[in-house]
């Protein structure tokens, strides 16, 4: 009635197929969230170097279309080339403003708060002769220059000329942003 070799061959066939069912099945619900987490890591960074790439060519579009802006942010900044026309410009600032102006020192110090590798303060003493409107003035035109310019120290005071006249006298340091 029964044959035992068919039934046998059917049984184990069965089983070999359940255990293939449930590994596939155990493998599935394994291996699924570990792709996936996989997936989500390379698109994380795939999105990450491309918005990076982004951020590169903006900045290189911004540089190219304001190119006057990159012109005014240089001329910002003294380099050695100009650093005998802005004192030249400087006295010329005095000459305008009423005052009888000379330059006492010139020295690079350190900026704070920059690269001194790249950077440094050219150290300016200028005098001054004149009322006190006309020193006034030169202070107010120096604060207008274009560069990176800060007065490191300020001192004024009332004195007499050679022709017993009131007359202010006014000894300025101050620092401008030179790179090196």
């Amino acid at each position: 009635m029964f044959d035992r070799f068919k039934t046998k061959l059917k049984i184990i066939t069965n089983i070999v197929l359940l255990v293939l069912s449930l590994s596939c099945y155990v493998l599935f619900l394994w291996g699924v969230p570990y792709l996936s987490r996989i997936t989500d890591e390379m698109r994380q960074a795939f999105v990450q170097s491309e918005a990076g790439q982004e951020r590169i060519q903006k900045v290189r579009d911004v540089l190219t279309n304001e190119a006057e802006v990159v012109t005014q942010v240089r001329g910002y900044v003294l380099n050695s080339e100009r650093v005998v026309g802005f004192i030249e410009e400087m006295e010329n600032l005095g000459r305008q403003a009423g005052v009888e102006e000379s330059t006492k020192a010139v020295s690079a110090t350190a900026y704070a708060g920059v690269d001194a590798d790249k950077w440094e303060a050219l150290s300016i003493a200028v005098s001054t002769t004149g009322s006190w409107a006309d020193t006034y003035q030169f202070l107010s035109l120096l604060e207008h220059m274009p560069y990176r310019l800060e007065i490191q120290r300020a001192t004024m005071g009332l004195d007499e000329d050679e022709k017993g006249r009131a007359v202010w006298k006014g000894d300025f340091t101050f620092s401008v942003l030179k790179m090196k």
